[in-house]
């Protein structure tokens, strides 16, 4: 008898067990379910456009007289200056057109284009020869032009490109015309008179990017 009980209380023992275990397993496996989202929203907004501005010109003399022109002067060169019946003794760039950026977001940058175009008038145009006087442009663009060979009818243009132009970034062409006491015979050119006229059109820019 005593053998048979010891056995019973062992499955009994064993049995409840089995249960324990089986019941542990299923509470393991038991999750727990909380929705902690928040919603999601987009803002769409647009950016101001600036305004891109190109100005600039300016009205240039080069007065030469008789002893500019003399023999003992020969191989010097004049420059153009802003001040009237006057010139310069050493090249001085003037400005031409200036692009400015207003408004608009300040790191917003633009490209621009466009054409400058550089005429040559008066009865001294026809009489010039080469290395006479030149037109030198800088900055946007870099040029320098022989009044006498680089114009077709007195005229020449080009396409001026400007790259990332920002509010605090403006670019501008400037230059100035230059005319040599050349080591020859310029009687032709006494008492003569040249304009040199330069103009910009088609001025036209995007968003740089767009």
């Amino acid at each position: 008898m005593d053998k048979k009980n010891t056995m019973l209380l062992t499955v009994i023992a064993v049995a409840t067990l089995l249960v324990a275990v089986v019941g542990a397993t299923f509470a393991y496996f038991t999750a727990s379910n909380t929705n902690s989202t928040t919603n999601t929203t987009t803002t769409v907004t647009t950016e101001q456009v600036g305004a891109v501005t190109l100005a600039g010109g300016k009205t240039l003399y080069l007065a030469l007289s008789a002893a500019d022109m003399a023999q003992t002067a020969a191989n010097t060169t004049y420059y153009s200056s802003d001040t009237a019946s006057s010139r310069n003794t050493s090249a001085t760039p003037y400005d031409i057109a200036t692009a400015n950026v207003s408004g608009g977001a300040s790191g917003t940058a633009y490209n621009c284009t466009f054409t400058l175009t550089a005429t040559i008038d008066g009865d001294m145009a026809a009489l010039l020869s080469a290395d006479d006087a030149k037109l030198v442009l800088s900055g946007a663009t870099t040029q320098t032009l022989d009044l006498a060979t680089d114009f077709s009818d007195n005229t020449w243009s080009t396409e001026v490109t400007m790259s990332g132009l920002t509010s605090k970034a403006s670019q501008k062409v400037s230059g100035y015309v230059s005319f040599t006491n050349r080591n020859a015979n310029q009687d032709t050119l006494q008492n003569k008179t040249l304009t040199v006229t330069l103009a910009s059109t088609d001025f036209n820019c995007t968003v740089a990017g767009a």
